[in-house]
C-alpha cells in the first residue's frame, strides 16, 4: 500500500514541477538578459538617471557606471537585478539595509523601464522610470 502512496504521490509532484515549467515558458519571460549584458548606455532625463554597462573581464564580465542627479548633485549608486525586480542601493554597498528605490524591470531593445513598488528616494514622485538606450560601441 505505501509503495502504491509514494508512486501516486511522485506523479503528482512530477505533474506540478511539469506544469510550472509549461507556464513559465508560455509566459514569455526572458530573464536571461540583463541590462548590464548590453553595452549601452541607459539615460532618463526625468529624474537625471544614467546607467553605463560593458563588457568586463571573465571574472566580472560587465562593468558599470551607474548614478544619478539628486539636488544638483551627483550620487553614486548600484543596481541590483534580480529576474524581472531590482533594487538601488548605494555604490559599494555591502547589504541591503540601505534601499534608495525597488520594483520591476522590463527590457526592450532600446527602452529599460522600472516600475517603482519602494521610494525612499523622490518621495514617491516617480511611479516608472524609462529609459532609452544609447550605444557605446
Amino acid at each position: 500500500m505505501d509503495s502504491k502512496f509514494g508512486t501516486k504521490v511522485r506523479k503528482i509532484i512530477a505533474c506540478f514541477l511539469l506544469l510550472c515549467s509549461l507556464s513559465m515558458l508560455l509566459a514569455g519571460c526572458d530573464y536571461t538578459t540583463y541590462p548590464p549584458s548590453i553595452t549601452a548606455r541607459w539615460k532618463s532625463t526625468d529624474p537625471d538617471f544614467t546607467l553605463e554597462y560593458w563588457k568586463g573581464t571573465s571574472t566580472r564580465p560587465y562593468k558599470s557606471n551607474e548614478y544619478l542627479i539628486l539636488n544638483d548633485e551627483q550620487l553614486f549608486i548600484e543596481v541590483i537585478y534580480f529576474p524581472g525586480d531590482f533594487a538601488i542601493v548605494p555604490a559599494n554597498s555591502t547589504d541591503m539595509e540601505k534601499v534608495y528605490l525597488r520594483g520591476t524591470w522590463k527590457l526592450s531593445k532600446n527602452e529599460l523601464v522600472f516600475h517603482i513598488t519602494e521610494d525612499h528616494l523622490f518621495g514617491g514622485i516617480y511611479k516608472e522610470i524609462h529609459f532609452s538606450r544609447e550605444n557605446l560601441e
